[in-house]
């Protein structure tokens, strides 16, 4: 499907990986519903699917490669917020794997020992003076699950959301 015109998918029961670039710059889909199967998303899966605002990570996953939903809602006439919820079964996110979303608006961890992610996997920029590299703040917010919050605020890469919070958002 890289780069087809493609504006909605339906991923079939029993299909547990999503391969690398699979969507790629499939700039019209707006929606893609996974079945709970899914366990792994690949590098660049849904890579600069700029107006894809309507997915729902699969509570059974446990594998976000970098770059996976890279740029994803990033349209500038896409007025849809984006908000992610991070299923407990979550144990690894690569880098830049949600970089550049400017439409979100919060992410919801559901998992209760966060473990190491890079700075890059949220932060919308960096820069570099002198060899120090400085990660942008998101605009986000995280929530966590109550009791968790120190162990988030005590891992780089959980920090640069704008704050992070316990329990979930009130809307």
């Amino acid at each position: 499907f890289y780069e087809s015109g493609i504006e909605s998918v339906k991923i079939a029961y029993g299909v547990e990986s999503i391969s690398q670039r699979a969507f790629q710059y499939c700039r019209s889909l707006k929606s893609v519903d996974f079945p709970s199967s899914i366990v792994s998303i690949g590098y660049y899966a849904f890579y600069d699917c700029y107006y894809l605002n309507d997915f729902s990570i699969p509570e059974n996953i446990k594998t976000i490669d970098s770059w996976a939903f890279g740029y994803v809602n990033n349209s500038g006439s896409s007025e849809v917020p984006l908000k992610i919820e991070l299923p407990s079964t979550l144990e690894s996110i690569g880098d830049y794997a949600f970089r550049g979303m400017s439409r979100l608006v919060y992410v919801i961890s559901h998992i209760d020992n966060p473990f190491a992610i890079s700075p890059t996997v949220f932060s919308p920029s960096e820069s570099s003076s002198n060899g120090v590299v400085k990660y942008d703040k998101c605009s986000a917010n995280l929530y966590v699950p109550i009791g968790t919050k120190a162990a988030y605020q005590s891992i780089e890469g959980w920090t640069v959301f704008s704050g992070i919070f316990e329990g979930v958002p009130q809307e």
